[in-house]
């Protein structure tokens, strides 16, 4: 018999940063990780802090709604220690807790976590959300996740991120409007509201629509200058981005996610 328990206390998904959600079904923070790390590294998974600092240029979220992607990229580019974001875990409140090994440990991941802010270039980062409570939601998400992270650092640090936020429809214009001018490379992850805050008649005209708007993208950018992933909540508004990506490189998996069966489709230029 083997007997499995965690120490931890609260799920290690819960971060503890997003305080604000404007969603009826939000991202769960670990599938949002995994998604990010799947798109980046081609179906490796590296531990978060191992992708390159300088992978792309710009960060751009057509549907930012409650911020989760923007923090968990955050997370995985700089590595972000998780213990940033919970006050302690519950094995540090034991009777006889191990407050040395635990105090080395913290110390020794915020020692890492500097040395690659140094190092790394600058990110700039364009959120659009046509709901202004979705956007705001964003904002005071983006907010308590710096807080956080000043509170817990022995040192200040400040990320090298530049953060454009707009409450508007992402159609508005082309995508390649809203990167800031001389963008050579983007990260383009995408959990679209499944066509509710969007006001469309089907999932697969949504789809098709957005996927017209990334192939455009792509072709704005130098070769191979665009990566990202697209939750599809069913199979016709999966066939309805793909139809529009052909020339995209992609590859799908299934997940769960609110009770449906999801598929995670990434692609790259």
């Amino acid at each position: 018999c083997s007997v499995l328990t965690s120490l931890a206390g609260a799920p290690l998904w819960k971060r503890g940063y997003r305080e604000s959600s404007y969603a009826p079904a939000p991202l769960r923070e670990d599938l949002a990780q995994s998604a990010i790390r799947w798109a980046l590294e081609g179906g490796d998974c590296p531990t978060p802090g191992e992708m390159g600092p300088s992978s792309h240029d710009v960060l751009f979220l057509p549907f930012s709604g409650s911020g989760t992607l923007l923090l968990e990229y955050l997370i995985a580019r700089f590595g972000i220690p998780p213990f940033v974001f919970r006050e302690r875990y519950a094995f540090e409140r034991f009777t006889v807790p191990p407050p040395p090994s635990v105090a080395w440990a913290k110390g020794r991941l915020f020692d890492s976590f500097a040395e690659r802010v140094a190092r790394a270039s600058p990110l700039a980062a364009s959120l659009v959300d046509r709901d202004p409570r979705a956007a705001a939601a964003g904002r005071d998400n983006l907010r308590r996740f710096e807080s956080l992270l000043s509170a817990a650092a022995p040192e200040p640090v400040k990320l090298p991120l530049r953060v454009a936020s707009a409450a508007a429809d992402a159609f508005d214009r082309p995508w390649q409007e809203w990167l800031p001018g001389g963008a050579k490379r983007g990260f383009l992850p995408m959990n679209p509201p499944y066509g509710v805050r969007l006001a469309t008649r089907s999932a697969e005209e949504l789809y098709r629509r957005i996927g017209g708007a990334t192939a455009a993208l792509a072709a704005a950018l130098p070769e191979g200058g665009l990566r990202g992933f697209i939750l599809c909540p069913s199979e016709r508004s999966w066939t309805g981005f793909l139809a529009a990506v052909r020339r995209l490189e992609v590859s799908t998996m299934h997940l769960s996610q609110g009770g449906l069966d999801v598929r995670l489709c990434r692609f790259r230029s």
